[in-house]
């Protein structure tokens, strides 16, 4: 068992990566509960009493049985807090994705979906203890969180008489490290203790409206969630590393199942939600809420802090909003909605017996788009703990910033009959390896594998005409993909490798080759957005956002690496734009939202027309990838005339210097000439082969009937610039 006393005398904290809270309260339980519902709610102190045809309400299912449109909610959230303590002060800064959802109404119930996070875990302590000789630096740290995919349905049972259900399944992990540094040691000892989490819950919701004057409404909700286990499995090491965090040579798997901690469950309490308010549609509305969970849960057993105590906890909420003219044509500012409210949280945690409470004041703005879409911009303030007694408080400023679009994107008039498809997939994959005649040391001569594969892919498709012919379309759209584990490590690899991400988001395998495919248990959300001409069916502009969800930790990987334990794959955005009839606008980028950073960017500019049997080329790309790679490049084909080309490209790096003042890996200039009888291609080049500056010279003379485009002059120009065509290909 261990102790953990929030005793933050002689702590420092710092903050380096991206997390929905960062708090070293963080440490105990399943991490940072998240207020799991729209920012709309949030702006109101938390109430989700309130419901109409437009908004939904995410924890709240019986809201869906007034909605009328289609609706889309996608929040971020960006925290700053501040710790004190009796001898410290420090702060943080986190940023995320808090929610994406979609919400759908049909003639017999509504329904919505989506990704919501469940908790967050991320802190970093370190306790320098310089009584000791040789002195003594532990760091704790811990990263991860839980994530809850859900369902929801709520219909009409009577007149202004909603019922709702929801489910939603829990995955993610819970990982703490504690680092012992002595002083004038090189090596390092550290014990990591990592719980994959994974779970499902459930809860019943009623809602109902009581007209009590001409104008006037009561409301009333009542949300219950029964008690819940959620599985852990879990695992922990002890390992000794060197000072660049590289393995030092020791590691000892501990025998959690010799203490019975292999497997362990946290128990998700039940809790009931009470609402009451009064309001004018359209126009204001103030409200209550009371929320009760019982004690004794959340508690990670394989933490075993005797010190830490889950109680019974009460949550206050007070707040509403205030529209002045919602159809106001005159005055914009009469559009906006006015969000305020406040919160308070008794009980729940308690550290060393000292209850944790929490209060949070807000306000928020609703902005108007086109249609009933609307842009957000909320703000919170609040304050978690105390600094009385050697304990820690936090201070914390909250911007939340998210957008509602209603029946279709925000510059688009709502949109019904939307189109959807649905494709449903069952297959089995069988490879069967023939080795005898192979120099891999496998023994064996006969090896197969077979693996069923089962996914669903669906999505909506809207559409909206514009009235300069532009059909616009908004596509959100969903995957989900189980492929069993098995082991493969008896098969050798003769010729697969990892896919680039960029082309992994809706992929089967993320390996190419046939000696490995990956096990999967993961959903996938992307939004799709193009703009089409209609009259020449030319697709202007195609923008893509997506992430993979992991439900559960993958253990095939090409070089037999450990366990892949991320909740969630990195963020990735596509961007393919038609300027006109030459120019392209093309764009890549990958964002690791564990890290708060970008993986890979790419842009690329390019420029193409026909120019006789050549073309006019110009390309311009910048790429990054982190840690590895920074490059410029230019390349460009210019004809003279019609037998007549200059070719040149350039390539500049700004990580790969070779010398302190020469940063070009390459450079190439060329000629092409093509007459009646003959071709000539004469190109100087100039690169850096990983070692050494490489100088070569090209000259090709092609007599036509005999030379082909098949020569190496061609493939090096067509592999070094996009959209290059060779004159001689006859």
């Amino acid at each position: 068992m261990h102790r953990f006393f929030l005793l933050f005398l002689f702590f420092s904290l710092s903050v380096s990566s991206q997390k929905l809270s960062y708090s070293p309260y963080s440490y105990f339980g399943k991490g940072d509960t998240a207020f799991s519902s729209t920012a709309e709610n949030q702006m109101m102190g938390g109430n989700t009493v309130y419901y109409d045809s437009v908004h939904q309400i995410i924890i709240n299912a019986a809201s869906l049985s007034k909605l009328k449109f289609v609706n889309y909610s996608v929040g971020v959230d960006l925290k700053n807090t501040s710790y004190n303590s009796d001898s410290n002060n420090e702060t943080s800064t986190a940023a995320g994705i808090n929610y994406i959802s979609v919400a759908i109404p049909t003639k017999l119930l509504s329904f919505s979906f989506g990704i919501k996070p469940k908790s967050s875990v991320g802190y970093l302590l370190e306790n320098d203890d310089q009584t000791k000789d040789p002195s003594e630096l532990n760091r704790f740290s811990g990263s991860g969180g839980l994530s809850n995919a859900f369902v929801s349905f709520g219909f009409e049972l009577f007149k202004n008489w909603g019922i709702g259900f929801s489910t939603s399944y829990a995955f993610g992990s819970l990982n703490h490290y504690h680092t012992k540094i002595l002083e004038n040691i090189e090596l390092y000892t550290r014990v990591s203790s990592e719980s994959s989490v994974s779970g499902l819950d459930y809860n019943f919701s009623s809602v109902y409206q009581l007209k009590i004057s001409e104008k006037s409404t009561l409301y009333t909700s009542l949300i219950y969630q029964p008690e819940a286990n959620y599985k852990s499995k879990n695992n922990q090491i002890i390992q000794t590393l060197n000072p660049n965090g590289n393995y030092g040579g020791d590691l000892e798997q501990i025998d959690l199942n010799a203490v019975g901690l292999k497997e362990t469950d946290i128990k998700i309490p039940k809790n009931i939600s009470i609402g009451l308010g009064v309001g004018q549609d359209k126009k204001w509305f103030l409200g209550i809420n009371y929320k009760k969970t019982d004690g004794d849960g959340y508690k990670n057993q394989l933490m075993g802090l005797d010190n830490v105590e889950f109680k019974p906890s009460q949550t206050y909420s007070l707040g509403g909003f205030y529209l002045p003219k919602y159809d106001s044509f005159t005055n914009y500012f009469n559009t906006v909605t006015y969000r305020f409210g406040v919160r308070y949280k008794s009980g729940g945690l308690y550290v060393n017996n000292q209850q944790i409470n929490e209060v949070g004041l807000n306000f928020g703005f609703g902005i108007p788009l086109a249609g009933i879409s609307s842009a957000n911009l909320g703000f919170e303030f609040g304050q978690r703990g105390t600094s009385k007694s050697s304990k820690l408080k936090e201070n914390f400023f909250t911007i939340k910033l998210w957008e509602s679009l209603k029946g279709a994107i925000s510059f688009w008039d709502p949109i019904s009959n939307p189109g959807w498809e649905v494709n449903t997939k069952f297959g089995i994959r069988h490879s069967n390896y023939d080795l005898s005649a192979n120099d891999s040391g496998i023994t064996r001569t006969s090896i197969s594998k077979t693996f069923p594969i089962f996914s669903v892919r669906g999505k909506m498709i809207y559409e909206k005409l514009s009235t300069n012919n532009i059909l616009q379309t908004f596509e959100p759209e969903m995957y989900f993909l189980y492929i069993p584990a098995g082991n493969q490590d008896a098969i050798p690899i003769f010729d697969s490798g990892d896919i680039d991400f960029k082309y992994n988001l809706f992929s089967e395998n993320k390996f190419y080759g046939q000696d490995r495919i990956n096990d999967s248990k993961q959903v996938t959300l992307a939004l799709s957005s193009s703009m089409i001409n209609t009259n020449s069916g030319n697709e202007l502009l195609r923008a893509t956002i997506g992430q993979i969800f992991y439900l559960d930790d993958r253990s095939v990987n090409i070089d037999n690496s450990e366990t892949d334990k991320k909740s969630t794959s990195n963020i990735l955005g596509l961007v393919n734009a038609r300027i006109d009839d030459y120019w392209r606008l093309t764009g890549y980028s990958e964002f690791n939202p564990r890290g708060n950073h970008a993986e890979k960017n790419q842009v690329r500019l390019s420029y193409k027309r026909p120019y006789g049997k050549q073309n006019q080329i110009f390309n311009t790309s910048y790429r990054f990838s982190r840690g590895q790679q920074e490059e410029l490049d230019f390349s460009a084909v210019l004809p003279f005339n019609s037998r007549t080309s200059i070719i040149g490209k350039i390539n500049y790096s700004f990580n790969n210097r070779r010398s302190n003042t020469e940063d070009v890996l390459e450079k190439m200039i060329g000629v092409e000439y093509e007459s009646c009888c003959y071709g000539i291609k004469l190109v100087a080049r100039e690169f850096w082969n990983g070692s050494k500056i490489d100088d070569v010279l090209y000259f090709e003379f092609l007599p036509k009937g005999i030379a082909t485009s098949d020569n190496t002059t061609a493939e090096l120009l067509r592999d070094g610039i996009l959209g290059y065509q060779d004159k001689f290909d006859y």
